[in-house]
């Protein structure tokens, strides 16, 4: 343990509940301020009795100093803009922004050099950069793909590893699922779940982004380099996952289809 360290114990004892008479364990701080075992047996007692403000008549004095604090165009005006403003906007996008407002935006940066630019990494600094990307797991929420892929593996009673960092080969990345040696696994398998728009489906034939080309060479690289490392790679399309069955599925983590 170390120095300066100690772990402080809470004294207590059991109490009666005020509504059901049941016995309750409660620490020394809670004493006096807790009569009741539970929320239920406080909200029973709490049935039938009046308000602590009901039947109380406000003075005069009280009366007018509330009508002044009350400010009609703070309190009321301000709500009632509000509420035109959302009738307004119900099934109505949101504008986009004016020509002559993007004008002055791109007009203000004209000019402007970045802070960042000329500024050169050092190898230190590369390296940290990658170990905290490492540590990163992104996306932060797998998608729907993936996520069946994962209950078919869960059904076949497979062990797997979602967003496994693959440090070993030169395009290091985070694999969609790792499936390590098992039974019925001879060989480290890899699952990459390719979505049709952002991986470049040839049948689904969708309008290409700008970045596909280098998203396609990379997979390419890093599917061969796995290769070389002893890893099987699975490649599977989004049209495919979506109409696929646990069986298939086996079959082709199994290698006959």
């Amino acid at each position: 343990m170390p120095s300066g360290y100690y772990k402080r114990k809470l004294k207590g004892f059991f109490e009666k509940c005020s509504n059901c008479s049941k016995k309750y364990y409660i620490y020394q701080y809670e004493k006096g301020k807790r009569k009741f075992c539970s929320k239920k047996c406080f909200d029973i007692s709490q049935k039938g009795k009046l308000g602590w403000n009901k039947g109380i008549s406000l003075t005069e004095k009280h009366k007018e100093n509330l009508s002044k604090a009350w400010n009609y165009n703070k309190h009321l005006k301000g709500i009632e803009h509000l509420r035109k403003l959302a009738k307004l906007r119900i099934g109505k996008k949101r504008e986009p922004f004016s020509k002559s407002w993007r004008e002055n935006i791109s007009l203000s940066h004209k000019g402007k050099i970045s802070p960042r630019k000329g500024i050169k990494l050092t190898e230190e600094t590369i390296k940290k950069i990658k170990k905290a990307r490492a540590r990163q797991i992104l996306p932060v929420k797998d998608t729907s793909i993936e996520v069946k892929i994962q209950n078919f593996l869960k059904l076949l009673h497979l062990e797997f590893m979602t967003h496994y960092w693959m440090r070993n080969i030169q395009h290091s990345y985070q694999c969609d699922i790792l499936i390590p040696k098992q039974k019925g696994i001879s060989q480290k398998t890899i699952i990459e779940c390719d979505g049709c728009y952002w991986h470049g489906c040839p049948i689904c034939n969708l309008t290409p982004h700008k970045d596909l080309l280098k998203l396609k060479m990379n997979d390419n690289d890093r599917t061969k380099e796995l290769i070389e490392k002893g890893f099987r790679v699975i490649r599977l399309w989004e049209h495919d996952i979506r109409k696929m069955e646990v069986n298939e599925f086996k079959g082709r983590l199994n290698g006959l289809q």
